[in-house]
């Protein structure tokens, strides 16, 4: 079997609680590959938050692995881990997590900063080039309370590309957005996926998960389904499916 650029092995997460242990991801295995849109949908307390947690090395497994282009994420040192995350994820989050002080401008550019990645001539056109991509040049010197929260996610989605990782991660980023904002942030994603950069979207919206090409459904900590998205064949769609309980051969 071919690998994928994100290998998920044996996945478990378990938490000690006054109430007992619970378990957050079982038996998780997957292979994600370089540039798909994934999305992860679920309910409440299915385990989205946890998984994400897991390939952002924000949090560690109580046991398996995340190798990610061959690396084992969680087997490096803390010093380690924010390097590699700083290099290869963007992460974007439903609250936006803008700088209040500074314009969308400087907010897009304080990644490159920080990892002294380009020179400061790259610095600036790149920034400017991240928020035309993202529809939002005319505002750059706008700080975010100053624009509408689609344009907050919009250049939280710039500054995530900053540094240009391999990988996007998306939790739950269209939550506090109306449907028209959220379908342009959507559009993004899908323009992202088809450069090349791997997408992993987490949501409870159905409909949202639709738009991705691959979606993963948690419930209880398991895979219940893992579904690629309608292809068309002489002018018919078909799906291509399988759940956790098909993976193990039960029925």
């Amino acid at each position: 079997m071919s690998k994928g650029f994100i290998e998920i092995q044996n996945l478990q997460k378990v938490f000690s609680t006054p109430t007992g242990q619970f378990v957050a991801l079982q038996d998780i295995d997957l292979q994600l590959d370089k540039g798909q849109f994934v999305t992860v949908v679920g309910k409440s307390g299915s385990g989205k938050s946890t998984f994400m947690n897991m390939l952002t090395g924000i949090d560690r497994p109580t046991s398996g692995k995340v190798l990610v282009n061959d690396i084992d994420i969680h087997a490096l040192e803390e010093s380690k881990m924010a390097e590699w995350r700083g290099i290869n994820l963007g992460i974007v989050f439903q609250f936006y997590q803008l700088l209040p002080v500074m314009n969308l401008y400087e907010n897009v550019k304080l990644p490159m900063q920080i990892a002294q990645r380009y020179s400061l001539k790259e610095q600036n056109e790149r920034t400017m080039e991240l928020l035309e991509l993202v529809g939002l040049a005319e505002y750059a010197f706008k700080r975010p309370n100053r624009v509408s929260g689609g344009q907050q996610q919009s250049a939280a989605i710039a500054r995530a590309l900053a540094n240009d990782p391999p990988i996007m991660m998306a939790d739950e980023p269209t939550g506090n957005l109306g449907a028209e904002e959220a379908s342009a942030v959507i559009r993004i994603f899908e323009k992202l996926a088809q450069q090349g950069k791997t997408i992993v979207m987490i949501t409870h919206d159905d409909e949202l998960a639709a738009h991705g090409e691959r979606t993963i459904r948690l419930k209880d900590g398991l895979v219940v389904e893992d579904r690629m998205k309608p292809k068309k064949r002489n002018g018919k769609r078909n799906w291509f499916s399988f759940s956790k309980r098909d993976q193990n051969g039960k029925k």
